[in-house]
């Protein structure tokens, strides 16, 4: 249930109004019952990703650049980065697009 819905739910348990006679008592989250202070329930939602438990074992930039240094000479990783960071900072502008082709072996540009 998203927060603000959450709110209207609760504004309109103040009004006594809603569907039914029944009032909120309780507000819980997974299952946790929230504390009331001064008449408020704080909800933490994160924010950021790194307030996020990685549960399902996605790799860090960290851990892909180690692995990626494993496998692919030092030379060619600088490069291989170098054209990732370009294509990184080319998404930031107006209407980019990325063409991904084949790698036949032939000449780059």
């Amino acid at each position: 249930m998203a927060v603000d819905t959450i709110a209207r739910a609760l504004a309109l348990n103040k009004q006594g109004g809603g569907s039914g006679s029944s009032s909120i008592e309780t507000i819980q989250v997974n299952g946790v019952t929230q504390s009331v202070v001064d008449g408020v329930v704080n909800i933490s939602v994160p924010a950021k990703t790194s307030e996020l438990t990685n549960d399902s074992g996605f790799q860090t930039s960290q851990q892909v650049q180690e692995t990626l240094q494993d496998y692919v000479p030092l030379a060619t990783y600088n490069q291989l980065l170098a054209r990732v960071e370009a294509i990184e900072s080319s998404l930031n502008q107006p209407n980019a697009a990325i063409l991904m082709v084949e790698d036949t072996g032939g000449a780059t540009t």
